[in-house]
């Protein structure tokens, strides 16, 4: 699997965490995470979008570091798998400019695309909100410490089960790809990261000593009644 999460220090410190919940995140860092697709296996191709055609460069820098950090394995000449579902790459700017982010277009085609056969209980998730936060500020005191910090590349932690690959398809300059972690645009990714981050937050709470504290997604939010110097 292509993480960098060591699953034995996860299971370690997820003792008395709710078993299957516990089991889930340990199974699933091990033999990579069901996407929770429940539709058909065909081949099927897109054309890429109009963003990543415009700029290569900017694609082939993208999927070079991710093959280097194994999280995209490729190029290959031929399709890697005899029914192989290829979704459209795109860039989105980011708030730097000349930087972008890569996108997999797991919703396109609408009807038949990766994300129209994942069903809805799969995306359902409760975050945390705003009066999560006031109600930690109010319970630690006046003049507490806020602090806040999040997860870098978050979905691109967590490994997907092989037996999905096929549904991950990519083509670039004519040659096929596999995506094997989690993608920004997959409609389950943000319920399966969820069990992971909730797990830490108890983490941070339960082994770490550290009751205020709060997530939303990826982001933490760590509310203190002293300073650390």
């Amino acid at each position: 699997m292509s993480t960098p999460i060591k699953v034995d220090k996860l299971q370690a410190y997820l003792h008395g965490y709710p078993f299957r919940t516990r089991q889930y995140l340990i199974d699933g860092f091990r033999f990579g995470f069901s996407i929770d697709y429940v539709g058909p296996r065909i081949n099927f191709s897109s054309k890429n979008l109009v963003s990543a055609i415009a700029n290569p460069s900017a694609v082939d820098e993208k999927l070079a570091n991710e093959i280097k950090l194994g999280r995209i394995v490729g190029p290959f000449e031929r399709q890697p798998f005899p029914v192989f579902h290829i979704s459209p790459l795109g860039l989105i700017p980011k708030k730097v400019p000349g930087e972008f982010r890569l996108i997999h277009h797991l919703s396109f085609p609408e009807g038949r695309s990766i994300n129209s056969h994942i069903p809805k209980i799969a995306s359902s998730v409760h975050y945390a909100n705003i009066d999560d936060a006031i109600r930690l500020v109010r319970r630690t005191g006046r003049g507490c410490a806020l602090a806040k910090t999040d997860i870098k590349n978050a979905f691109r932690l967590i490994p997907v089960s092989p037996s999905h690959y096929n549904l991950l398809g990519i083509c670039w300059r004519d040659k096929f790809y596999v995506d094997r972690n989690l993608a920004m645009g997959l409609l389950s990714s943000c319920k399966i990261f969820e069990f992971f981050s909730s797990a830490l937050e108890w983490i941070a709470c339960n082994k770490l000593q550290i009751p205020g504290i709060l997530h939303l997604l990826d982001d933490f939010l760590i509310v203190s009644n002293y300073f650390i110097l």
